[in-house]
């Protein structure tokens, strides 16, 4: 098995790891950070894609959540969650 293989493998498993743990929490927002987001945008956009492919696929009756990668490299995942977060918020007051 190639190594865009395994690694289109990975992204699919965990898209549907992302999908399960939706269907259970039910957020608006996802936010990833770590070694996840050092892949790079190609493989971000397939990531969004597997997991809107599969909530279509399996007809979900809940919103899909807002994916975002975050940009903050150092900081932990909380920063990134909060910082997301009130970005969104910004963007729905103004």
């Amino acid at each position: 098995m190639s190594q865009k293989s395994r690694l289109l493998n990975e992204v699919n498993n965990f898209a549907v790891a992302i999908m399960r743990l939706s269907y259970l929490l039910d957020p608006e927002l996802i936010v990833l950070q770590g070694d996840i987001t050092a892949i790079g945008a190609v493989m971000e956009d397939e990531i969004k894609r597997k997991v809107t492919e599969l909530y279509k696929r399996n007809l979900s009756l809940l919103p899909l959540p807002e994916i975002k990668f975050s940009g903050l490299s150092q900081r932990t995942v909380t920063l990134g969650a909060v910082s997301q977060a009130i970005d969104k918020l910004t963007d729905n007051v103004i």
